[in-house]
This record gives C-alpha cells, sequence and structure tokens, in this order.
C-alpha cells in the first residue's frame, strides 16, 4: 500500500512517529512536510520539504512555496501513484477544492481531526473550511471518543467513517535530576520551587490569558512557583500576550519567563529543555478534544493541570497522570496552582510513574494497526 501523507506542521512530531510506525507495518509512506521540518533525522520512510514555511509576512514567497505544494500532491497522486491520502491539517481553506478535485477523481483520502472543534479562535472561515474536509473525506480519524460525537452531533458525521485512534508517544524522557537543573539554569529559573509549563501555539481557546490571571492569584496567594511559557504566536496574539502579561503586577511579572517566538516554532532543544525544567505542564483549554502536548508532557515524565473537558477526561487519570479543574475558572485554576506548589514532593513522586502509566493508552504499534486497518476499510468502500 502506497500513501501520501501531508502535514504542514514541520515541528509536531506526531505525523513522524505515525509515518515511521507505519512504515514498520509494510506500508510505503511519502510525507509532504513544510519547511523547517525538525525530525528529519528520525524519519525512516521518504519525505519532501515543500510546504510553505511558517514565518510571519513573506507573502509572495509562501505563496509560490503554497503553489509548488499543490502541484507535489497533484503530481504524486497523477504520475506516481498513490492508494490513499492521508492529511494532518489544511495549510488554507482553499485546499479543500484541491481535495475536492482528488476526490472526484478517484483518489479517496482520509483526514486527522486533530481538535474536532476545528482550532476555534482561528482565521474567519477555517471553521468551514474543516468542516467540509470532514464530509469529504471517506475517513476520519480522531485521537478521543468525544472528537466522535462532536463530528457526528455537529458536523452530521456517519460514525462508521469516524475511527477513534489514540496515538502512541512521542520521543522523550523525564531528564535526569542535574539535566533539570541544567535547564532551569538555561531559563534563568531557580532550583528550587514549583514551575509550570504552558507549551505551544497561543491561540484563543487555549486560555493563556485565564491561566496568567490564576498565576497571579496564586503567588499572591502566597505561592512558590514560577511559569514558563514556550512557543510561537502569531502578530495579533503576541501583542496581545505581551500586553497581559505587562497588566500583572511586578512582583508577578519577575515569576513569568516566556521564550515566544513570532516567525517561527521553538527548536526541538528548548522544548525538551522547558519539559526538563517544569514540574507540572498546564493545559488551561477553554475547548478542545484533544491536545498533542499531553502527551509531550507525558513523554517527558509530567503530570498535568487540565481543563475538565471530556476530551483530556479520557487520557487524565486523576492523581496519577495528573489534575482536572473547571475550564475557564481563573479561581479554581489559581487553587490548584497553589495547593500543588505547596506540595512539590506529590508531583514529583507522579513525575516518576506518570510516562509509564499514559503508555498504557497511548501505544504507536498499536496505533499504526489500527490506522492500517482503518485505511483497508476506506479502499474497501473506496
Amino acid at each position: 500500500m502506497k500513501v501520501l501523507m501531508l502535514d504542514p506542521d514541520p515541528s509536531n512530531r506526531y505525523c513522524t512517529d505515525l509515518c515511521n510506525a507505519l512504515a514498520s507495518e509494510g506500508v510505503r509512506v511519502h510525507l509532504l512536510v513544510a519547511h523547517g521540518y525538525l525530525h528529519g533525522g528520525d524519519a525512516h520512510f521518504r519525505y519532501t520539504v515543500v510546504g510553505a514555511e511558517s514565518a510571519v509576512g513573506r507573502h509572495f514567497r509562501k505563496g509560490m512555496q503554497e503553489l509548488e505544494y499543490l502541484t507535489a500532491v497533484i503530481r504524486e497522486c497523477a504520475w506516481d501513484g498513490v492508494d490513499l491520502i492521508h492529511a494532518q491539517w489544511l495549510r488554507v481553506p482553499e485546499e479543500r477544492y484541491i481535495f475536492s478535485l482528488l476526490n472526484a477523481s478517484g483518489v479517496p483520502f482520509v483526514w486527522t481531526a486533530h481538535n474536532a472543534f476545528g482550532r476555534r479562535g482561528d482565521a474567519r472561515g477555517t471553521g468551514e473550511a474543516y468542516a467540509a474536509m470532514y464530509r469529504l473525506a471517506k475517513g476520519v480519524v480522531v485521537h478521543t471518543l468525544e472528537s466522535r460525537e462532536v463530528l457526528r452531533r455537529e458536523v452530521g458525521l456517519d460514525p462508521e467513517r469516524i475511527f477513534v485512534i489514540r496515538p502512541g508517544m512521542p520521543l522523550g524522557r523525564r531528564g535526569t535530576a542535574s539535566e533539570k537543573e541544567l535547564s532551569r539554569r538555561s531559563f534563568g529559573l531557580p532550583a528550587d520551587g514549583v514551575v509550570y509549563l504552558f507549551y505551544g501555539q497561543l491561540r484563543a481557546y487555549k486560555g493563556w490569558e485565564v491561566l496568567l490571571d490564576a498565576f497571579a492569584a496564586a503567588i499572591n496567594t502566597g505561592a512558590d512557583a514560577w511559569l514558563l511559557v514556550v512557543g510561537k504566536a502569531d502578530g495579533a496574539q503576541g501583542k496581545a500576550f505581551k500586553a497581559h502579561v505587562e497588566t500583572l503586577e511586578t512582583s508577578v511579572q519577575g515569576r513569568v519567563v516566556t521564550v515566544v517566538r513570532e516567525d517561527d516554532f521553538v527548536d526541538e532543544e528548548v522544548t525538551r529543555d522547558a519539559f526538563w525544567a517544569c514540574d507540572c505542564v498546564v493545559l488551561p483549554y477553554a475547548g478542545v478534544t484533544f491536545s498533542a502536548v499531553l502527551l509531550q508532557a507525558y513523554a517527558h515524565g509530567r503530570p498535568v493541570i487540565a481543563s475538565r473537558l471530556r476530551g483530556f477526561e479520557e487520557s487524565v487519570e486523576e492523581g496519577v497522570t495528573g489534575y482536572l479543574t473547571p475550564p475557564c475558572n481563573v479561581a479554581a485554576l489559581a487553587a490548584a496552582l497553589m495547593k500543588h506548589s505547596e506540595d512539590r514532593a506529590t508531583l514529583l513522586s507522579l513525575a516518576e510513574r506518570v510516562r509509564d502509566e499514559a503508555a498504557r493508552k497511548h501505544n504507536w504499534s498499536r496505533a499504526a494497526s489500527e490506522t492500517l486497518r482503518a485505511y483497508r476499510t476506506v479502499l474497501g468502500g473506496a
């Protein structure tokens, strides 16, 4: 079986790990990925860097790269011959028209709905574009039962076309005590005290404003903690984040350390150090059905404090892999941050076993087998 894998995100390990797992099952995978691909050294399959780079501005350059990308997709389907396309994200909403043409030409495609809400808070029209992709796809892969229910209820998809496949664990390890100390030093963080991490792209639905306000409340109540924010933000979100931080009291600002980039994703070394430096990862999302950051936390042996959303409830085991708080609730999140800053020993105890506990649910070999089964189902009905 030959599969053309499409992923415009050059930083997320998910697609690389999935392609490696599928290749081990005998699938011939060819990944088309964006410029800035970080995981080529770990790729045991064919890949081509062709998608538009992630950067502010440079519209003509990115437009040409987008044209190059779409040409590569059509060429693969028309001349190289693929059995199936598996797409991870839309780069721009207009791409759905290309998929519609390919679908009509007889090349079936599978779509992964990483977040079934369609990245609420993104550019205007993106939600409709994602819904259109869900309906066009011969099969839709989701990571949680909640995602399947959302697509059934809000998009009207036939549950028979939706495949619930939990992804495996990304690469990562806890890091030694000395590595943790060095990582903290690289961010200017103290060796003692609890460090909370918010990692990923700054988007409205991820609740970073609630986290900043909750952290400020915890510090003002006497919490001995620091907040490390690492990730990427577009111009508007970046400015909003900076402005919000500046509204905090000086004593709180001194405990907020940020590595937020506008033009590019943070590299693997910074990512690794961020997870090693922290004691706990905070996911204060307002609405999401799945988050890859959750698995990154587990892979690095870090428990989480996450919003009590159904998608998180399927993966977070209270008091084992993390804790849940009501979404969009500053007081509740502040109380959780305060409580765990006073009991770092419990966080460290959870860290010793969180990876092994999470691996019981998230296994790449099982994910590859289930994905291959979904492909065969789709091809059988194509």
